[in-house]
């Protein structure tokens, strides 16, 4: 990009310390370059910007429904993904063509993506847990643990 901007120093040296707006578009809007801003930033010392403040990352509380729906909506597609690799590895044929092997590999690489998705949502609810151990609670250790154990049991039966 030119210098474009020449006579617009001013407008952009405000909208540079007045505003949140990125540089780039900064520099799009007055049709300069970037490097031609901050070069004219550092030759006459303006201040630097403001970063940004990020957002926090909302937190697991435990007993949080909107959080204990997400997980068990989690459960639920992981047992249908499950259950999608299951039917699909009683309906093939001996792995005997690429096409086959390449559906197979694909499964086994699917099945090892489920296996840490469901030590990840263990780990989310042990986490949240952690402070409040009530008897749901510990219904609801035992019903991981059934599931886990269902899991090993159905991964166990593909390798033979």
């Amino acid at each position: 990009m030119t210098d474009a901007g020449s006579g617009r120093w001013p407008e952009i040296h405000r909208a540079y310390i007045e505003s949140s707006e990125p540089v780039s578009a900064i520099c799009t809007r007055f049709g300069i370059s970037t490097s031609s801003l901050y070069s004219r930033a550092r030759v006459e010392n303006w201040p630097r910007r403001q970063r940004a403040k990020r957002t926090a990352r909302p937190t697991i509380v435990a007993g949080n429904v909107q959080n204990d729906m997400l997980v068990a909506r989690l459960y639920d597609t992981l047992c249908q993904q499950m259950k999608a690799i299951e039917v699909r590895l009683q309906s093939m044929p001996d792995i005997d063509d690429n096409n086959t092997t390449a559906t197979a590999e694909r499964d086994a690489r699917t099945l090892s993506t489920l296996v840490r998705t469901l030590e990840k949502l263990i780990e989310l609810q042990a986490g949240a847990a952690a402070g409040a151990r009530t008897a749901d609670d510990t219904r609801t250790d035992l019903d991981a643990d059934r599931f886990r154990l269902e899991i090993i049991r159905r991964i166990e039966e593909f390798e033979g």
